[in-house]
């Protein structure tokens, strides 16, 4: 069945890729046999055709349909034979498995399942080029979600959006979930964002269509044609504030630089950063906590988005920020940034929440987001980072 790719064998069997597009067109095979075997039974035993063959299982979940007769004449078989051709050359074509299935979901690099160990591996296409993973490891135990970006592609984009009130200017904290990018865009996925004070206020830099702020604190900027950087922006001179690639005036609207901030750096073209130490900070880098953090993967233009769940035992404990730099460097990763983790740490799925977030009252409202979403409109104006 074209999408449906095996991803490979797990400790609970093999496991299999299923993509949208998939589901639709076995939906669709599926009531094609159902209608066609129950409409044109009776018709068909009354010329000695055969039915046409299916698999039991596949016709046990089609709802049964009350055989009728196509035609009053069951003797008209000359009317309605080419419409049973017809049929069977729709099923050829639905039912079929091509030799390139649509939607495969690339298997994680031997080093990330090496270094996890997965019990249970299951994986989501979301778009072309974005695909989502979930990895249950009993090595911490963790329970890790995973979302690879092409940002190659035209049509997939990087949002950065801030939790505001309807002016779009005046700061509140909500929930990941509640945070949506504006249309056209179509949300794949989005995790939180930067750590926050009083009032949801970002703690460090943000950049976005409607919001502003700038603070020497590790930052992600992103904009269409230019591959993600990742480091610690400066400022060049009153007002003018300099993202790896790009100097921005601060104050000129609307803009295409998106800009999200976190702490710490995890790494800097394949180097870990000096505040993974657990000297430096004891209890923050070197204990196990939920964790949110966000990479990119240079030579393959590869983006990641990684949520560890944690302070869940048995299910999830957390990682280490040593442990997340480790999960980025075995993913192939050069840059990479920790993002809030703790109760903020959550990822949602085409706007539908997809981790467990730590906090007994559930999904802890943030202060800013960030979102891979697909925009056909950046194809008309950018090519992908070289």
């Amino acid at each position: 069945m074209k999408g449906i790719a095996q991803g490979g064998e797990t400790k609970h069997g093999r496991e299999y890729n299923l993509d949208g597009d998939s589901v639709f067109r076995l939906s669709g095979c599926l009531w094609l046999v159902g209608r066609f075997r129950s409409r044109l039974g009776d018709s068909l035993e009354s010329t000695g055709l055969q039915a046409l063959p299916s698999d039991a299982r596949l016709h046990a979940e089609v709802s049964p349909l009350k055989p009728v007769s196509l035609f009053s004449n069951r003797s008209r078989t000359s009317v309605w034979l080419p419409w049973v051709v017809a049929v069977q050359l729709t099923l050829l074509w639905t039912c079929t498995a091509p030799d390139q299935p649509a939607g495969r979901v690339p298997p994680l690099p031997p080093r990330a399942l090496e270094q996890l160990a997965p019990d249970s591996l299951r994986s989501l296409r979301l778009g072309d080029g974005v695909f989502y993973r979930y990895v249950w490891s009993p090595q911490g135990p963790w329970a890790v979600h995973l979302v690879s970006a092409d940002l190659r592609r035209c049509d997939v984009s990087l949002l950065v959006v801030p939790a505001v009130e309807a002016d779009g200017v005046t700061r509140r904290r909500m929930s990941v979930s509640q945070m949506f990018p504006p249309l056209p865009a179509r949300v794949l996925a989005g995790v939180n964002g930067d750590f926050f004070g009083e009032g949801g206020i970002p703690l460090g830099s943000e950049v976005t269509s409607t919001t502003q702020r700038f603070a020497g604190r590790p930052a992600l900027a992103w904009r269409a044609g230019q591959a993600p950087w990742i480091g610690i922006p400066v400022r060049e001179e009153p007002g003018r504030v300099r993202f790896g690639f790009e100097v921005l005036s601060m104050g000129s609207r609307p803009h295409s630089l998106q800009v999200v901030s976190g702490f710490p750096e995890l790494l800097d073209g394949g180097r870990p950063g000096g505040y993974l130490r657990s000297e430096v900070l004891p209890s923050f880098a070197a204990d196990r906590h939920p964790r949110t953090g966000a990479g990119f993967n240079r030579e393959e233009g590869v983006f990641w988005l990684a949520v560890v769940d944690g302070r869940q035992a048995p299910r999830s404990v957390g990682m280490s920020l040593p442990e997340l730099t480790d999960l980025f460097l075995a993913l192939g990763v050069d840059d990479a940034i920790n993002l809030d983790g703790g109760g903020s740490s959550a990822i949602s799925l085409r706007g539908r929440l997809a981790n467990r977030p730590s906090d007994p009252t559930g999904e802890r409202p943030v202060g800013n987001s960030l979102w891979l979403v697909s925009d056909d409109t950046g194809c008309t104006t950018r090519e992908g980072p070289g």
